[in-house]
């Protein structure tokens, strides 16, 4: 079965590398209480992913997956939680969520989405990815490579730790 993450309040930057690895990872934000939290894992049973450690602690006793992140580097951080809950980092898997509001990311052909892409863009860019949700249009711009480089640190992490 597939790792899926909910992300407390503190860990939206942990969410929207999740989601840049590939994960189902969504993110509670500021929205939900942590009585809401423990009932939205008892939904939609996921890893709970918090430096809460009250949360942590009151959602260990209701027996759900939670890892509690030590603050650090963020490479060490979601190498701790992938290593915790059994994730791996696999370059198949890579882009394919929006990071915006973790919807799945399908390629489009260029006239899908000339519209809503910058003229230079359309001009110096052929593979194109729209959300199935919000509709948000990704293409690979000039910081993908420093995006594969922080992906392949995080897989060394996990490597090293094994």
């Amino acid at each position: 079965m597939e790792v899926r993450f909910l992300c407390d309040g503190m860990m939206g930057h942990l969410a929207r590398w999740f989601r840049l690895l590939g994960f189902d990872a969504e993110y509670a934000g500021n929205v939900l209480s942590d009585d809401e939290i423990l009932d939205h894992l008892a939904r939609d049973p996921r890893v709970l992913v918090t430096r809460d450690v009250d949360l942590d602690r009151r959602a260990r006793r209701k027996e759900f997956h939670t890892v509690l992140v030590p603050e650090g580097p963020l490479e060490d951080e979601v190498a701790h939680v992938l290593r915790a809950a059994g994730g791996r980092v696999e370059a198949a898997r890579w882009f394919t969520r929006c990071t915006t509001c973790n919807g799945e990311l399908v390629v489009k052909p260029l006239a899908a989405v000339r519209e809503r892409v910058p003229e230079g863009v359309v001009d110096s860019t052929e593979g194109f990815r729209e959300c199935d949700r919000c509709g948000q249009v990704y293409w690979e711009g000039t910081h993908v490579e420093l995006i594969r480089r922080t992906f392949a640190r995080i897989a060394h992490r996990l490597e090293a730790a094994t």
